[in-house]
């Protein structure tokens, strides 16, 4: 029997034939959007590679001629492809909304041009085939293709909600991208004064910055050129702040919404209980960064401006140490660190506060300025976190015993060996004792201390800072929880407490965790330097403690290790900076509850 099939009506017959004839539209949007999609391919990586020859290599003048013709092209492009857009978008308005911060870029370029009269000279640079010298406008216009490159990265990043249930894996895929990013760019000519860079060094030197440690096997501030210190300087602020804030940072300025994914993943890094909160920290991690490390800089500025002749030198070495002490890096400018400023109480006070707010954490910090004494009326009174006050009173003990600890062994000893007065040996034992926090600044010489202040250095070098903050170590907050889980034992206190808190049972085993993994690490790096390096034992220990706690002091052991050494170093650099945040929350993230239990079995302790 045959399928009995009805005959079109005629209305179908119509709208069919309507569909048909008037929906070129769609399709030619379609087709529009996916070629500028692979014209803004091609442009990035045309202009990623011009960028990366000029400044990176010794181009000649016809190259450097051919790649400002690319990069006027690409800035050409870049302005276009938002117009073109919004032209064949149906949507316009939410188009503009989306993307305000695009036509916000062009036109301060715009702008720019048409204030400075650089119009012409834009035209006639094209028309006559480019010059091989770098023009204002053509600066302008290369912050303007990093600006588009920056924003579509974050804009088309959507790695971070794949990877937000897996906040592991996407913390050491970020840190090892940032370190073979910075490792590319260390290994180009120009950034360093020699021309060249074995890999292993490039690596060491990329990875030491991004985990923020400052341990060296070059001397940044001879070997390396302004570019390359440029490099280490953004390593060092991506890697104290993560790739992760990074990405929200810039999600923020540019008004691109945060998923609830994303959410997920920064309160399991931060700690932090509700989605606002965690909003309302990456907007303060912004600011905070910026306004304390802009405040470090200007009042580094003052303060060298006398013993500085040249204002570029001047201005960008109060710019990199004032990273480098907020991230708690400890990367210097100078080859003896800041041993030429011992005496000079402004320096002292300055970097050391830098170190101190960048160890302290931003949940702490936002607590802090958050806090009211006297609440106005009407508003509820502010309270100190738990974590704030185990943080604040944790960082005092630790300084205040590494101080009065430090001075007097090293009083009539290195101390005297650097021809210190009474109050410079007060100050330098107070900066010695803090810098041990992470930061990885000396203003005497280690390797000239005696073994009992380097033992002193050691254990306060692996407690390190606070959670959530720039610095590594097991944390302030790690070793409060397993000192007063201590405590409890000793008084036969089945709970362990602290400010009138009870602290879960999940909060201390996770301490615990992190303790016996960081003495796992520690312990097998020492071993297997004493296999590689013929050095004093103790002084391998120190280094060993610092690279995993991304501390940076050194004794002078790190710059002479052979190759195998130097990859054990990178290897407890990364897992010092990756391992304890991973651990926990590795072992935070689920509990999963057996189906079966067994009987207990009793087993003494102690």
């Amino acid at each position: 029997m045959a399928d009995y099939r009805p005959s079109p009506r005629k209305e179908d017959s119509v709208r069919d034939f309507l569909q048909r004839k008037f929906t070129f539209a769609p399709t030619l949007r379609q087709r529009v959007d996916r070629l500028l999609k692979r014209i803004f391919i091609f442009s990035s990586i045309a202009a990623l590679v011009g960028l990366v020859v000029e400044y990176g290599f010794y181009p000649d003048d016809f190259l450097r001629t051919v790649i400002h013709v690319v990069e006027y092209v690409v800035i050409l492009i870049f302005a276009l492809i938002p117009l073109v857009r919004l032209v064949f978008t149906h949507h316009r308005l939410s188009y503009l909304k989306e993307h305000l911060a695009d036509f916000i870029l062009l036109a301060v370029y715009v702008i720019y041009l048409i204030a400075t009269g650089r119009v012409h000279s834009v035209a006639t640079d094209i028309w006559s085939g480019g010059q091989p010298e770098t023009s204002p406008e053509l600066l302008v216009g290369q912050m303007f293709i990093a600006a588009n490159l920056i924003l579509h990265f974050v804009r088309g990043n959507r790695t971070l909600t794949s990877m937000s249930e897996r906040p592991v894996r996407f913390i050491v895929f970020s840190f090892l991208a940032v370190i073979g990013t910075g490792t590319l760019l260390l290994s180009l000519p120009r950034a360093t004064v020699a021309g060249s860079i074995h890999p292993i060094d490039a690596l060491f030197t990329s990875t030491s910055a991004t985990c923020v440690t400052g341990l060296i096997v070059l001397d940044t501030g001879a070997d390396f050129t302004r570019f390359g210190q440029g490099v280490i300087m953004s390593l060092i602020q991506i890697g104290g702040l993560g790739l992760m804030s990074f990405t929200a940072f810039f999600s923020t300025m540019l008004g691109i919404r945060v998923n609830r994914k994303e959410v997920a993943l920064y309160s399991k890094a931060y700690e932090a209980d509700t989605v606002n909160t965690v909003r309302r920290l990456l907007v303060y991690m912004l600011l905070a960064t910026l306004l304390i490390e802009l405040l470090g800089f200007g009042l580094l500025y003052q303060t060298w401006e006398p013993g500085f002749p040249d204002k570029s030198e001047l201005l960008f070495s109060s710019a990199f140490h004032s990273v480098s002490a907020f991230c708690n890096a400890g990367f210097s400018l100078n080859s003896t660190s800041m041993e030429g400023y011992t005496g000079s109480v402004g320096t002292n006070l300055i970097i050391s506060t830098l170190i101190i707010l960048g160890g302290l954490g931003f949940i702490v910090l936002m607590n802090l300025t958050s806090y009211r004494f006297k609440p106005k009326k009407g508003q509820p009174r502010s309270r100190l976190t738990l974590q704030t006050k185990l943080v604040l009173v944790v960082s005092v003990i630790l300084i205040v015993l590494g101080w009065v600890m430090i001075t007097p062994l090293e009083w009539g000893h290195s101390f005297d060996q650097a021809g210190l007065g009474f109050g410079e040996k007060v100050m330098a034992g107070y900066f010695q004792s803090v810098t041990t926090r992470t930061a990885g600044f000396n203003t005497v010489t280690i390797g000239n201390m005696l073994p009992g202040t380097l033992f002193v250095m050691i254990v306060l070098m692996f407690i390190g800072a606070s959670p959530g903050s720039t610095g590594g170590g097991i944390k302030t907050s790690t070793f409060a929880v397993i000192i007063l889980n201590f405590w409890a034992d000793l008084r036969g206190r089945n709970h362990v407490e602290a400010f009138k808190r009870e602290i879960p049972p999940d909060v201390t085993r996770q301490a615990l965790a992190v303790l016996v993994g960081a003495v796992a690490f520690c312990v097998l790096g020492f071993f297997l330097l004493l296999l590689f390096e013929d050095q004093p034992p103790l002084e391998l220990l120190f280094e060993t403690v610092s690279a995993y706690a991304t501390v940076g002091l050194s004794t002078g052991v790190t710059p002479h290790l052979t190759y195998a050494g130097r990859l054990v170093i990178i290897l407890l650099m990364f897992a010092g900076r990756v391992g304890p945040l991973s651990l926990g929350l590795a072992i935070g993230r689920r509990h999963i509850e057996g189906r079966y239990r067994y009987p207990e079995g009793r087993i003494s302790i102690g």
